[in-house]
């Protein structure tokens, strides 16, 4: 499953592609034909993601929200939608203005809501290291939640309602370069170490969102 880095990453990628054009938007497989149909031909004004939940909003006040699970992908083209390539697979959605296009590929969810849903789903989750913290409560906010916990650091760091984003990966890294066995229970990890895990998940999906 793409961890959090890589969603931020295709936000990027989905704004310099398509970031104040009018998209159209269709379903060659057919499951999200009628959804599509909300918000093709509407301007995107929104591109982000918070963890491994990406948005996508246009100027009509409805979202596009996109997990892609174990199995979802995306493909790009820097060519207008009329020259894209044929479809091939199976294609749940299909981006595309007059200078790019994009494929969307077996996600697990992929919905149009509106703003009373998106602000249901962030709610749900945890802090993301990627946003911006410069007061640090997101921080803090990651560390309550472990604080809290009698479950082990392993398990919270994967719990997306503790921290949006972190997948195997990022984990094993984290608890490595901390000296933290997975087996600790969170409320018996210091604050200093938890400050010190944020702070290092911080820098490590910074350069995983560029590379």
């Amino acid at each position: 499953m793409p961890e959090g880095h890589s969603v931020h990453r295709t936000a990027n990628k989905l704004a310099e592609l398509f970031l104040d054009s009018k998209v159209k938007i269709s379903s060659p497989q057919g499951r999200f034909a009628e959804q599509a149909s909300l918000v093709s031909g509407r301007k995107l004004v929104e591109s982000s993601a918070i963890g491994k939940q990406l948005f996508l909003g246009f100027d009509n006040k409805l979202t596009i929200r996109v997990h892609l699970g174990i199995y979802g992908k995306w493909n790009f083209y820097e060519v207008s939608l009329s020259r894209a390539p044929d479809i091939w697979g199976q294609v749940r959605a299909r981006f595309g203005s007059n200078s790019a296009s994009a494929d969307l590929r077996g996600p697990t969810v992929c919905e149009v809501v509106d703003s009373t849903e998106v602000l249901s789903v962030i709610k749900r989750l945890g802090p993301d290291p990627l946003r911006a913290d410069p007061s640090g409560k997101e921080a803090l906010r990651f560390v309550r939640k472990v604080k809290a916990s009698t479950v082990p650091i392993g398990s919270l760091l994967m719990n997306q309602a503790v921290i949006s984003g972190i997948g195997n990966v990022y984990r094993a890294e984290l608890l490595f370069r901390a000296g933290v066995s997975p087996h600790r229970l969170g409320s018996k990890v210091s604050e200093q170490t938890l400050l010190a895990v944020w702070d290092d998940a911080v820098k490590l999906m910074k350069i995983g969102v560029k590379t």
